[in-house]
């Protein structure tokens, strides 16, 4: 069985750049705010411990004040992506050009990956999007949806090739014996096997990856 290339969604499909996830971030303030009743700064500090007990703010709205999932992620995720993400021709070729199952694996929710995934113009370049609500709103870097990817995948966790620009991720990943590619311009390799730049980078690394040959540098 050969490989399957797995994705993160936002800051790796596309440039940090864009701007789409601060929006994003703000929005979670801002419902914290509205939905606990209290001031932006309380929400910050609200949504900090919640980060640090839950690993997510949804884990602890959900936990702590019985927050519905659905509406939460449709009010964080309501933002003009087709406006800040633009059809992507080279992003759409790189993808067509690699021989292997890629999924989409993010801890946002299915709908707005869809229309990240459509406004890049590389929708049909994905066997589906495994979303916060797959990974039962146990998000990464927990190591409880990675588990679940290794077993719905049915493959060994060496046959997973794993893209994300988050370290935490990546550290988690590799840990489970998940080929792990951090997307950082900065180059921090964060224990991830390899690290390029941008995900346009893939080509320069692929035979690497297929071989099992992977080590620590950049591209």
């Amino acid at each position: 069985m050969g490989k399957k290339f797995v994705f993160d969604l936002d800051n790796t499909l596309y440039p940090p750049s864009a701007g789409l996830w601060e929006i994003i971030d703000g929005r979670i303030e801002q419902y914290v705010s509205i939905a606990l009743n209290v001031d932006r700064d309380t929400a910050r500090n609200v949504r900090k411990g919640f980060l640090k007990i839950h690993g997510t703010t949804l884990k602890g709205l959900m936990l702590n004040h019985s927050v519905d999932p659905g509406d939460y992620l449709a009010y964080v995720h309501n933002v003009d992506i087709e406006r800040m993400i633009q059809k992507d021709g080279e992003l759409l070729a790189m993808f067509n050009s690699l021989p292997y199952q890629k999924y989409v694996f993010t801890n946002a929710s299915h709908d707005y990956a869809l229309r990240v995934l459509a406004s890049l113009g590389i929708e049909q370049c994905f066997e589906e999007v495994l979303d916060i609500q797959f990974m039962d709103y146990l998000a990464k870097p927990g190591v409880y949806p990675f588990r679940k990817l290794i077993s719905y995948l049915g493959v060994a966790p060496g046959s997973i090739v794993f893209f994300d620009d988050i370290e935490e991720n990546i550290i988690t990943a590799k840990k489970l014996g998940i080929t792990s590619i951090l997307i950082s311009p900065n180059g921090n390799k964060a224990g991830a096997d390899v690290v390029i730049d941008s995900v346009k980078k893939i080509p320069s690394i692929l035979d690497d990856i297929v071989k099992g040959e992977v080590d620590l540098y950049d591209k």
